[in-house]
């Protein structure tokens, strides 16, 4: 009984290294994003060092240089020219008009000013 008892003692004692091992490993991983939760404003990105909550990227925190404007769309905001006639060529037989969706070549000869 001596080599029963002095069994179950390694058993149990390997039991309890491993239960400790798994609750030192699982309290020593970075947190993912799958378990992390960001207030309104911030998404979660999964970095090396663990989850981490950054500003969403949006027009309303971009800033464009002179000459262009922010547009948002599915991958981010994005910095694009400015359209105007001013910069736009039309084909032969048509002319530019600014629209409120941006410039917009028409059929026809452009209008003559008027003075």
């Amino acid at each position: 009984m001596g080599a029963f008892t002095r069994f179950c003692s390694l058993f149990g004692s390997l039991v309890v290294a491993l239960l400790v091992s798994s609750f030192i490993d699982a309290s020593a991983a970075p947190a993912t994003c799958a378990s992390t939760r960001c207030r309104a404003g911030f998404h979660c990105v999964d970095m090396p060092t663990g989850a981490k909550c950054v500003t969403d990227m949006t027009c309303a925190n971009v800033r464009c240089r002179a000459g262009t404007h922010c547009v948002d769309n599915v991958t981010g905001p994005k910095c694009v020219s400015d359209l105007t006639c001013a910069n736009v060529k039309c084909i032969g037989g048509t002319h530019c008009v600014e629209t409120p969706k941006g410039p917009r070549c028409v059929r026809g000869p452009a209008p003559q000013p008027k003075y």
